[in-house]
């Protein structure tokens, strides 16, 4: 059984890019943290130009996190 989501949702407060085994996830979130979508992704490039697609984030908004 599928989800089924009705209108938009509104836009993350910020987003992060994790890797896995499977490839990138352009992950979203609200201000508070709470975990709001995410989109798969080949390679960072393309989760970054998604990013760059939806929100307009640009190379250089990007931080490294460690």
């Amino acid at each position: 059984m599928g989800l089924e989501v009705k209108g938009a949702l509104p836009p993350p407060d910020f987003v992060e890019i994790k890797a896995d085994a499977s490839g990138f996830f352009l992950l979203r979130f609200n201000s508070q943290g709470v975990f709001s979508g995410d989109t798969w992704h080949q390679s960072v490039e393309e989760a970054k130009a998604q990013a760059r697609f939806e929100y307009e984030i640009a190379e250089h908004d990007w931080v490294e996190k460690n």
